[in-house]
Parts: C-alpha cells; structure tokens; sequence
C-alpha cells in the first residue's frame, strides 16, 4: 500500500534528480525525464518504481554478454500483484489531483494510473532476475475495454482501492487485469495487453509463464484466453469500405438502415435549416479538435509518450464533445478496445479529432452516446503523419438527444457498429 502525500512528493523529488543513460547492446539510449509536474501521486510513486527498476538493471550489468538467453519461469499472479489505494478520506492532495469540475473523481487521470500500476505488473512478471540478460522492452499493445461498475458516478468522497495482476501470458505477451475498488464494491475493471520486445533488435521475444493458482485466478486465465481468441479473429480494417464490402459486413437489414442514413444526410446538407426543426445533425457537425505539443514530462522510460496520458486526453476530449452535444454532464460508460498501432515521440504535434456516431435511447430509458476520437501524429519537419489510436467512448446522459447521421460509408458502417452495441450494452449505470 501507498499512502499519504509524503511517499509521493518523495517519489517526485527522485525523479527530479534522476537523469539515467542506460547501454543495451552497445546503444546509448538516453532516458531522461523531465520534472513530473503533471503526475499524480499514484502515477509519480509508480514511476520512480519503474525508474529504480530499470536504473538498478542498467547498473548491474554495463555490457551484456552477446547471445544472452533468458530462463523462462513459471510465476504465479500474486508474485507481480500490486495493491494501491487513493486515500480520500485522510488527504486532501490526492482529492486536489483527482477532482473534476463538477466534485467527482476525473476518470481520465485514472486511466493513466492504469498504465502506469499495469506496466509495472508487467515488468515485475516479465523479469528473469539474471542481471547477466538485458531487461525486456515492455509495451502498451491495446487495452481490452475500460468499464465503469458502479451504478453511479464515481466521487472522492471515499477510499478507492487500485490492484492489478497478470491474468493471462501467450508466447510473447501478457494480459493484466485491472480493477478499482470502493471497499468491496467494483468501480472500474480493464485489461491491458503488453508485448515483449529484444531491446536490441526490437523483435518479439517469449516470457515468463503464468500459472494461476486459486480459483478465482483460474477463472481470470480463462476468460482472458477466450479473449484473447476472439481479438485474434478481429482486427480488420475498414477505413475504405465499397458498397460490396458494407453489405458484407453489416448484411441486408444493416446495409438497408445505412443507406437509409446516407440519404438523410444528404437531405441535411442541401437543406441544413431542416436539421434544427427535426432535431439532426450530421456527424460533421459534431466534431471537435485539441491540438498539443508531446512534452518530456509525457514520456516513459522508453521516451516515448505514455499510453495512460493518450488515454487520458481522449477521454477529456470525448467528455467536452458529449458535453456539447447532449447539453447536459455526460457519465461514463466506458471505452472499447483500444490499440497503439505506433509509439508517439517527445517533441511531435499530437492532434486529437472528435466526433459523435451515434446517439440513442436504451432500453432502460436513458441516452447514450457513442463517441470516437482518432489520435495523429503530425511531424511537420519530414512532412509526416499518421494515426496512432482510435478511441470509441461510450457516455450516458440526461437528456434526450438529437439523431446522428452518417456522411460516407465509413461513418455509416461505425454508426451501425454503435447501434448494435447500444442494444446489446449493459452497465449499472443504465437502469
């Protein structure tokens, strides 16, 4: 357990003066940091963790022998469990960095957390305690789904409990189960996917096995293998959809329902003043943008921008969008899978573009709201650019809320995607 703002502002004064230059292979890489101005106390103490880490494996072995083989080991979850608590009650820091606006706990530092707690696990699990092999590159590959539990929105008014374990490990990847805890009550779950890489050729290298122990953890291992078979099965593309590929994809009754929404929504834009007396709005009309500089208080160890703080702004972004759209303070649901297709450099333009999909009544009564965010890397000096995550934020709100339509294909497939989740979607906060 950490506890107290003391552990933090220590873990912060560490980083500060902690500058490493590690060899690996011969390779200079140079690790610094800047000062963690923008960390949370849980996220500050879990990098100095992380730092110390590295900087003792770094110091242990200057130069590797060449053709170092690792021992793959047999680990139990409880060997890398971590447990850390946000303690509300007792000190008001940690109420100063999780407050939004409104009193209520900002989720998007959460999910930072998130990364941050899950790269640990994974490194801790991952490690084969030689100092004569050098330690493993760990990375972000997706979030499998960040969900809220509680049947109401989160507040700060009590202790939150953050634990993670590793739940499942393939060939050369592991699967770690995340989750915050009001007491004994669930709040929020996810699963991170993280993939080990030689740090020297960059290529995919095996890992520890885990072996679940207790029920529960075989009951974890399970679930997490069924899974990680169903997202093998996925990963298509469908930024370029033909009419043949739609009707492919979606079948007749979805293909019908899209062209039904193309043909709207070109009644809309010849004839935009219908819009507001029919309470519509094309998806371009929700569109939103934040544009930022990827600073070095943003980086990893790796120096490269921390797949937590891609979260955190996408969920911030996502939430002003909603909020715009719906009129009122939207509740979060929770966020589909995510991958990190490419790592985003310290020193590039990270552009964030918003826009809702689709909006509609469930069948409990409330409005929900799909809405994504695409996240590009703009490198003006090579003239580069290209997209490195895109996020599907899931919000509940209050108020009835105007009917989305689609502008191309491509919008009229996700809208369809989004209408078929909304009937299918459950969450405590929808009763």
């Amino acid at each position: 357990m950490m506890r107290g703002a003391a552990a933090a502002a220590a873990a912060r004064r560490r980083l500060r003066r902690m500058r490493l230059t590690g060899r690996s292979g011969g390779a200079r890489r140079n690790l610094a940091l800047g000062e963690s101005v923008g960390w949370t106390p849980i996220g500050g103490a879990v990098m100095d963790l992380l730092i110390e880490r590295r900087e003792r494996q770094l110091r242990e072995a200057k130069e590797y022998p060449p053709n170092a083989k690792r021992t793959i080991l047999d680990r139990n979850p409880s060997f890398s469990r971590m447990n850390l608590t946000y303690p509300f009650e007792t000190d008001a820091n940690y109420g100063n960095h999780y407050r939004n606006p409104f009193g209520l706990l900002r989720v998007g530092k959460v999910m930072e957390d998130l990364d941050m707690v899950a790269a640990h696990v994974a490194f801790r699990h991952c490690d084969d305690d030689d100092p004569a092999t050098p330690p493993l590159d760990l990375v972000t590959a997706s979030i499998d789904k960040i969900k809220a539990l509680s049947p109401k929105p989160l507040g700060i008014d009590r202790n939150l409990h953050l634990s993670g374990q590793v739940a499942w490990t393939g060939r050369t990847s592991v699967n770690l189960h995340m989750e915050l805890r009001a007491g004994e009550e669930p709040c929020l779950s996810s699963n991170f996917i993280f993939v080990a890489r030689d740090p020297n050729t960059y290529k995919a290298v095996p890992i520890n096995r885990v072996v679940p122990g207790t029920k529960a953890e075989k009951t974890n291992w399970e679930k997490a293998q069924k899974r990680a078979d169903v997202l093998k099965a996925q990963g298509k593309s469908f930024l370029h959809l033909s009419q043949k590929g739609l009707l492919e994809e979606v079948g007749p009754e979805g293909f019908a329902w899209c062209q039904e929404q193309l043909a709207e929504s070109e009644t809309l834009s010849q004839l935009p003043s219908l819009g507001h007396k029919r309470n519509q709005v094309t998806m371009a009309q929700t569109k939103t943008q934040m544009t930022s500089l990827c600073m070095p208080q943003d980086q990893n160890i790796y120096g490269k921008m921390f797949g937590g703080t891609l979260c955190r702004r996408a969920y911030e972004l996502a939430f002003c969008s909603v909020f715009s759209f719906g009129g009122c303070q939207p509740n979060f649901i929770e966020v589909d899978r995510i991958d990190f297709l490419t790592p985003v450099e310290v020193g590039s333009i990270l552009r964030l573009d918003s826009q809702v999909l689709h909006a509609g009544q469930h069948a409990s009564g409330q409005w929900v709201v799909f809405c994504e965010v695409r996240a590009s890397v703009l490198k003006p000096e090579q003239g580069e650019s290209h997209t490195t995550n895109t996020f599907t934020f899931t919000f509940a709100v209050e108020n009835p809320v105007a009917t989305v339509f689609p502008g191309n294909l491509e919008e009229a497939w996700k809208g369809w995607k989004c209408r078929q989740a909304l009937a299918e979607l459950e969450s405590p906060l929808l009763v």
